[in-house]
């Protein structure tokens, strides 16, 4: 129940600001020097929107802080998508290169996925529906940057209210930092294309607490081969 409870907390805290600003697309600065969470947030929202292909890395690090120490568990992913439909998105439950993945996979209208969990290819309903399923156990990652790309999933960042706060450098990028109030979920947002490179998320339970960071390497109108694309689950 701790672990549901974590994940719904964190799905909520990764969903998307849809607001009414019209302002630039994949890559572009925003025309405001000083804008504030809600103006970056619908420049984020824009990038994506816009963009004719998208891939990327990253990783979810999770450390469950109790009593006896500090555990530490690291999901890594790869997304790939070309406009408007063309869709693959994969995590591990480890860093092993031997892990086996979890991948949805979509072209068009056909939607399937793969699960260690239930070893065997699915067919699914909806693009939706097999990012609903995989959100909890990616720790949130299929639940932040497909959504962005393909709206019709439906899912948004930031319900409540967010802030700006001090901007921060992470691997010589300048990024935008926004601050959700009610979770306390930071998001890190390059000041130059508006890509997602970086969340944190902190939650206290009765008995232990979490510390989870999400890093991404994420690529805007670049190259995505149809190897990135392929839907090639395990035999």
């Amino acid at each position: 129940m701790h672990r549901i409870t974590l994940i719904v907390l964190r799905n909520l805290s990764i969903l998307l600001l849809v607001a009414s600003f019209n302002l630039g697309g994949c890559g572009n600065q925003s025309s405001n020097a000083d804008p504030s969470s809600q103006e970056i947030l619908a420049q984020m929202n824009q990038a994506y929107a816009n963009c004719t292909t998208y891939q990327d890395t990253g990783v979810v690090t999770t450390t469950f802080i109790n009593s006896t120490g500090r555990t530490t568990i690291q999901k890594p992913f790869f997304t790939a998508f070309v406009s408007p439909d063309r869709f693959r998105f994969e995590y591990k439950d480890s860093l092993s290169s031997t892990a086996p993945p979890y991948i949805i996979w979509r072209d068009g209208v056909e939607v399937l996925s793969w699960s260690i969990i239930n070893p065997g290819i699915r067919t699914e309903d909806s693009i939706g529906t097999a990012i609903a399923r995989a959100t909890g156990v990616s720790d949130g990652s299929a639940a932040t940057i497909p959504p962005l790309l393909l709206p019709e999933i439906g899912l948004r960042m930031f319900y409540g209210e967010t802030q700006r706060i001090d901007d921060a450098v992470i691997d010589g990028v300048n990024c935008f930092r926004i601050l959700e109030n009610a979770t306390g979920d930071t998001v890190w947002i390059d000041a130059k294309t508006f890509l997602i490179r970086r969340i944190e998320a902190q939650h206290t339970f009765s008995d232990f607490s979490t510390e989870t960071v999400t890093t991404y390497n994420p690529v805007f109108n670049g190259v995505v081969t149809y190897e990135m694309l392929a839907f090639n689950p395990p035999q």
